[in-house]
């Protein structure tokens, strides 16, 4: 299968600070409160108010004069670019407003020549809906339409994933981070006024910062894929010395590797004095030090008087001769004695140390499927850690679960290799990748990550564009190549709605399914009282989209998963009667909850290096009800309550509102015992994987009613 691996270039839309427009609507009286935006229906409630900022340059002299005949303006500049803010104020007729709002844009977009974006601060959310009819979907963004459906070249932009992708959440932090405060109340309509000007005067600021960081494009997940890309090929030509422009690689070997993730089980309900371990940077330490599938160059070709190769990753598809099995077997075999004497001796065990023993003995780089039949005698005392702190994934029924099954086939990628030295185990089938080199853009990352360092020290601004950019070079060799289609059929929808009355995510969910080994993943836009169902399934034919290759997003989570469990060993290799000392409360995908005794013996791994561990906190208590479900205290933070999906709440409302949606209100809790769980809490406080998904324990129930009432 061919894997187009281009650097996209759009340059008709790109955000341009001085070339966009920006705006926002208001929907109280200057002389009420703010209704709470969570819980408001704006196509129902209208608007008292509305902003728009344009740079003057984009629309004649004659437009210009007709929008100051219409509402309030003022001129303001921001380095020597002259921009025209357009305010308008109803509350009284708040149809006239949205009426208002309508011929303001009708005159902007009459008058624009070229593409141009009209910037709002999560307006798909919120303020384009007052907009919508007149707004329709154009690749990955609204384009505006006139009374008469003529289309514009006014299109819409969200300001908001941006501010996402720097860790932004709320305008509000928008302007702090752009030392541009938003105002704080008001006691007069001149006030509001300006509290309204302040926000909007907050975006372009923002984007022009974004631009100054190399950032133009919609949304950051394409910027980010472009730099990588261009970043990548740079490498390409530097060490081959001529233009990669295509990578081949087996599509169907590809769908046979499990894509898995990090890791969240198995842990401990309750932990005191606990510290929380994080390592830095996990997938760019992975990408910048470990070794990849090699590319190497399989054709080459002229066009226009220009050399171009084409790529290929290569794989061997083997039962893995005798041979092999005895070098295997050699290797891990030295594993054991190296790893038991880290046991013995109290050795800090690193994941630098074991990457390099296994780049200088490991005879196998590759994929191997095996059955285990238990641990081996030599590792017996360390069972029950091992057991629990299980190192291989399965995927069953749309689950990942780390957990020991003699009946399952595990599928042991590349460096994990060395966890089967724990195993006594049988190969069932192989794939080998004989060339194999250091990541193609290895000594990119590691130079970002010490320019990050540097520019963080410094206090600079440009550190969270560098952040976004290192964590965004796994996410673009996987996406999934995708085709939605409504749920009409009645078995299906019943089917299916019947799930999503169920499913805490009332927007979409996730349904694993059988026949085809992958996931489906299911829409929901309300209409009326019931639902209409949207289906997105994988593409048979080719299952990861153009542009991407998948064998290195395999590789990459499988490194993250090598590194962490190499630290979590230092807590699983203790000896039974002092395991407690050394306890490991809750992993995530790159961090990990200890006990005071682990997180001594890990100190030589704490410093601020790519991939060395760096402590965030300690916490007086802990309790840990589900992934990325737990409330914590320390002296310095106080209480953190962290509750996926609901925020700091256990159950909170959520508004389903959007371009493509109704109003409607759902409530989402944080656990809900008697729902399926793929772990089980036991009488000690532990949640031990299940070998199946079943309904929460009767000590989950009383624990968390406990916790619920005390907090």
């Amino acid at each position: 299968m061919n894997y187009q691996f281009r650097l996209s270039e759009h340059k008709t839309k790109e955000l341009v600070w001085h070339e966009c427009l920006y705006y926002d609507v208001e929907t109280a009286a200057y002389n009420q409160n703010f209704d709470d935006v969570n819980n408001l229906n704006i196509r129902e409630v209208g608007i008292t108010a509305f902003t728009i900022m344009l740079p003057k340059h984009i629309l004649g002299k004659r437009r210009l004069k007709a929008l100051q005949t219409m509402a309030v303006t003022k001129d303001v500049s921001i380095d020597d670019v002259e921009f025209m803010i357009v305010y308008y104020y109803n509350d009284q007729i708040r149809a006239r407003t949205k009426r208002m709002l309508l011929d303001v844009l009708d005159i902007i977009a009459q008058g624009l020549k070229k593409r141009t974006y009209l910037c709002g601060f999560n307006n798909e959310f919120f303020d384009d809906l007052i907009i919508a009819e007149r707004l329709s979907e154009s690749v990955s963004c609204w384009q505006y339409h006139l009374t008469d459906g003529t289309r514009t070249n006014l299109y819409t932009a969200d300001l908001y994933l941006w501010a996402k992708s720097y860790g932004l959440k709320k305008l509000e932090e928008v302007g702090e981070y752009l030392r541009l405060p938003k105002l704080q109340g008001w006691s007069s309509l001149q006030e509001f006024v300006e509290y309204n000007i302040r926000d909007v005067f907050i975006l372009p600021n923002f984007l022009k910062l974004l631009n100054s960081h190399d950032m133009y494009a919609l949304k950051p997940a394409t910027a980010s894929r472009d730099m990588v890309s261009r970043e990548m090929f740079h490498k390409f030509q530097e060490t081959l010395n001529i233009p990669i422009t295509r990578v081949f690689t087996d599509q169907k070997v590809t769908d046979s590797i499990p894509l898995i993730g990090g890791r969240t089980e198995p842990y401990y309900a309750i932990g005191e004095n606990v510290h929380c371990l994080d390592v830095n940077s996990l997938y760019p330490y992975t990408m910048a030090n470990f070794l990849m599938p090699a590319i190497t160059v399989w054709k080459t070709y002229t066009s226009h008087g220009k050399t171009y190769a084409d790529g290929q990753i290569k794989h061997v598809k083997t039962s893995c001769t005798q041979t092999r099995h005895e070098e295997i077997k050699e290797f891990l075999d030295y594993c054991s004695e190296y790893l038991l004497t880290a046991a013995e001796t109290d050795e800090c065990i690193t994941p630098d140390a074991l990457r390099q023993l296994f780049e200088t003995r490991s005879p196998w780089f590759g994929i191997l499927y095996v059955k285990l039949n238990g641990i081996k005698h030599e590792w017996k005392q360390y069972e029950q850690q091992l057991l629990f702190y299980f190192p291989f994934a399965r995927k069953k029924d749309g689950y990942t679960l780390f957990s020991y099954d003699p009946d399952a086939v595990y599928c042991v990628q590349f460096y994990e290799l060395m966890w089967l030295t724990f195993f006594n185990y049988e190969i069932l089938d192989a794939i080998e990748y004989p060339y194999f080199d250091r990541f193609v853009i290895a000594d990119k990352i590691k130079e970002l990550y010490e320019q990050r360092k540097e520019l963080k020290a410094q206090g600079d601004q440009r550190e969270r564009a560098l952040k976004m950019l290192l964590n965004a070079g796994y996410g673009i060799f996987a996406t999934r190549q995708r085709s939605r289609r409504a749920c009409t059929e009645q078995n299906e929808y019943e089917k299916y709605y019947t799930l999503w009355l169920t499913s805490p995510n009332k927007d979409c969910f996730d349904v694993y399914d059988d026949a085809t080994n992958d996931y489906v993943r299911v829409y929901a836009r309300m209409l009326h009282s019931k639902p209409v169902l949207y289906i997105e399934t994988g593409d048979p034919n080719q299952r990861y989209a153009n542009n991407t290759i998948p064998i290195y997003a395999v590789a990459i989570t499988s490194h993250g998963r090598f590194t962490l469990y190499s630290y979590m060993l230092n807590g699983i290799l203790t000896p039974p009667e002092i395991a407690n000392d050394y306890r490991i409360y809750y992993v995530d995908t790159d961090s990990m909850f200890c006990s005071p005794k682990l997180a001594t013996l890990l100190q030589p791994c704490i410093g601020s290096e790519l991939g060395q561990l760096k402590l965030e906190d300690v916490y007086e208590y802990c309790y840990f009800l589900a992934p990325k479900t737990y409330i914590a205290r320390s002296s310095t933070s106080g209480v953190i309550k962290k509750f996926k999906g609901t925020g700091t709440q256990f159950t909170r409302l959520i508004v389903a509102q959007s371009m493509t949606s109704d109003f409607k209100i759902y409530q989402r809790t944080a656990l809900q015992p008697n729902n399926p769980q793929k772990r089980r809490l036991m009488q000690d406080y532990s949640f031990q994987p299940t070998k199946e998904p079943e309904q929460g324990s009767e000590y989950l129930a009383k624990l968390w009613d406990q916790i619920k009432s005390a907090f």
